[in-house]
């Protein structure tokens, strides 16, 4: 769902389509799926999903340009990337 979303962020001229799926989006339980899967690791490298945790970042910039009244929805998935960065911060000078 992550990658279709962000590959319909970078459709030129649909934007009434894409506001009308984000607006539909935080009535989904598809931001908290995301807010789960932030905090899973990559089962290859055992490291963050950085691939994700960037796509979904893309997908939200978007969403907020679109629907600034959004970032409540958003929040709490930002502060858990925060969380996670700074843990994988101090993991790695130890």
């Amino acid at each position: 769902m992550t990658i279709l979303l962000e590959k319909i962020t970078k459709c030129i001229g649909s934007n009434e389509h894409m506001r009308m799926v984000f607006e539909k989006l935080s009535d989904t339980l598809y931001l908290e799926g995301v807010y789960d899967e932030i905090r899973k690791v990559d089962s290859i490298t055992n490291q963050l999903r950085f691939n994700f945790i960037e796509l979904f970042l893309k997908i939200s910039n978007t969403f907020l340009a679109m629907i600034p009244d959004s970032a409540d929805a958003l929040t709490k998935i930002f502060e858990r990337i925060e969380l996670q960065f700074s843990k994988n911060k101090s993991e790695s000078r130890v």
